[in-house]
Parts: structure tokens; C-alpha cells; sequence
């Protein structure tokens, strides 16, 4: 289906890991330093039972500044409500390939007409609803709600299992809230059309779940990590074992790379993927790789020829 659109006047395209809008009037840009307060129901709003109610109890929601921004009081899906005609794509969850792809579709949807926008009281409403789900999640509401997260650290202590990172109930912790991040994905994906389905706002199917799990396993890379392991000199989060990760597609396991991730600069080959590997000794050898890598290699990542 081809559209031709008449009434577009710029599209702009940046790159880079801090957004700035500085350019642009302050009317026409996204409010990100700001603390979500509006209609925010403090008073009758309740966390539902998770595994820290018993040590945490009940705690009474603060002004709610989201870690991830899904959710911004003054934005609807990307777009500015004030202004509806301003459309920004960028990263809102942890996984910024992929939520930008998505994102760039979710536009899409909405110039053609194929995502209708709703009257300013839908859009606020919508995002409530959003974020008073995702603050049912402990850790989405630790790295939200000031109060919440005052009352952990001062509550919590150093040998809670909480604190172990591959004690099972906060791996589950840890599972529930990639769920969280990649069932509103699903939710735009499948308003926007777009060509992967990975599940819906309430359940993520089978390639979801892959996904949900794939992201548990990169969080225990980084957070499992011993400074007192003797490969603690060479060994970073890039090192990890991954053959448990797949492609959704084919089922075909990752494989490992040649070096260590600290070694890579000195790699002879721009080859740095071990094909020889087989699913037999994946989880048996060592994985390897380096901290930096050389502009070339990074180059030729990007463009998909390593």
C-alpha cells in the first residue's frame, strides 16, 4: 500500500545517547525533567501483593518521576499532546533497537491515520493507566517513586535476598519487569502494524517470553560478575556464557567470540565470531571479547559485515 503524505514540513534525524530539543521552542518539546504530579491517585491507589510487600508493607505513592519514559505527562505515544503535529521517536524501555524500530512504525501508524489520536482526556488517561500498571512492579516503582525507594534502602538490608542478584525470587523480580517493558512493546507493535508479533499488553507469546528471557540473562551478565574470581582481570559482562540466547526466528544459538572482550583490539581477523562452535562445547569454553574496539570493527558491526 503506497500513501503519499502532502503536509510534512521537517523530519529531523538524530543520533546519540542524551536527547536534546534544545533547538526548539520550549512549547514544542517534551518535558523530561519533569516529575509526573497530575491526577495521580495517591490516596486510593494500592500495590498489589509482590515479593517484597512483607518486608516493605505499604507505602504511599510520591510524585513519580518514571525511569523508563513510556509513560511522560505531557506526551501521548510520541507525541506531543499540546502540539499533536510534533512526533518524537526515541528509546523508552531497555531495549533501544528494538523499541525504536517499533517506535519509528508507531509514527508511521499515526501520520497515515492508521493509529487515530483521542481526545487530551483519553490520551492522560491512557497514561495513567500505563503507569499505575507498571508501578504494581517492584522495580519499576524503585526507580520511580522516590518514597518507595527511601523506604527500601533504609528497610532493606545488605543480606536481604534482594540484595543476591541470582537468588531465585529476585531473578523472578528481575523476569517480571523485562515482561512488563516488552508487553507494552507488544501493545504498540501490534497497534502500529508492525511485521513481529511478540505477544499483547496482557501476555507476550512464545517469542516474547524469549526475549523476557534473553534480557534476565544480559541483567545476571552485568550483575553477577565476582571481583574476587580469579578471571575477574579479564572477564566483563560481554564475556558471559551465550548460549542461551536464540534467534527467535530459526532457533539458531549464539555463538561465542574468538577473544576475550578486553583482547578484541588485537584480534588479527575482523571476523571475531567463532564459527566453529557448535551447540556441543557452547556452554563448556570460554567466551571472550574486549572492553574497546578498534573504529573499524565497530564500523563494520554497525553495518552488519563482522
Amino acid at each position: 500500500r503506497q500513501i503519499t503524505l502532502d503536509d510534512i514540513d521537517t523530519i529531523i534525524y538524530c543520533t546519540g545517547y542524551e536527547p536534546n530539543f534544545g533547538m526548539l521552542d520550549g512549547n514544542l518539546r517534551p518535558a523530561f525533567d519533569t516529575k509526573l504530579k497530575d491526577e495521580i491517585p495517591k490516596d486510593s491507589w494500592k500495590m498489589s501483593t509482590n515479593p517484597m510487600s512483607k518486608d516493605l508493607g505499604e507505602i504511599p505513592l510520591n510524585d513519580i518521576w518514571p525511569e523508563l519514559t513510556f509513560v511522560q505527562q505531557d506526551m501521548y505515544r510520541g507525541r506531543l499532546i499540546s502540539v499533536p503535529s510534533m512526533f518524537f521517536i526515541f528509546e523508552d524501555c531497555d531495549v533501544p533497537l528494538f523499541n525504536i524500530d517499533i517506535n519509528a512504525w508507531r509514527t508511521l501508524a499515526q501520520v497515515t491515520g492508521d493509529l487515530p489520536l483521542p481526545p487530551p482526556e483519553e490520551m492522560r488517561r491512557f497514561n495513567m493507566e500505563t503507569l499505575l500498571h507498571a508501578m504494581h512492579d517492584p522495580i519499576f516503582r524503585y526507580l520511580s517513586d522516590g518514597n518507595y525507594k527511601k523506604h527500601w534502602t533504609m528497610t532493606i538490608g545488605d543480606d536481604h535476598w534482594s540484595e543476591d542478584m541470582s537468588s531465585r525470587p529476585m531473578k523472578g523480580m528481575i523476569r517480571n519487569y523485562w515482561d512488563l517493558q516488552y508487553r507494552i512493546i507488544a501493545r504498540d507493535a501490534l497497534d502500529s502494524g508492525y511485521p513481529l508479533e511478540i505477544g499483547t499488553y496482557k501476555k507476550l507469546n512464545k517469542k516474547g517470553k524469549a526475549l523476557v528471557s534473553f534480557g534476565v540473562i544480559d541483567e545476571c551478565a552485568r550483575t553477577e560478575l565476582d571481583e574476587d574470581s580469579p578471571d575477574a582481570s579479564w572477564r566483563t559482562f560481554r564475556d558471559c556464557n551465550p548460549s542461551k540466547c536464540h534467534s527467535i526466528f530459526t532457533g539458531t544459538k549464539a555463538v561465542p567470540l574468538k577473544c576475550h572482550w578486553m583482547d578484541l583490539e588485537s584480534c588479527e581477523t575482523i571476523d571475531i565470531i567463532d564459527q566453529t562452535a557448535g551447540e556441543e562445547n557452547c556452554s563448556a569454553r570460554s567466551y571472550h571479547c574486549v572492553q574497546t574496539m578498534t573504529k573499524s570493527v565497530v564500523s563494520k558491526l554497525r553495518l552488519g559485515r563482522a
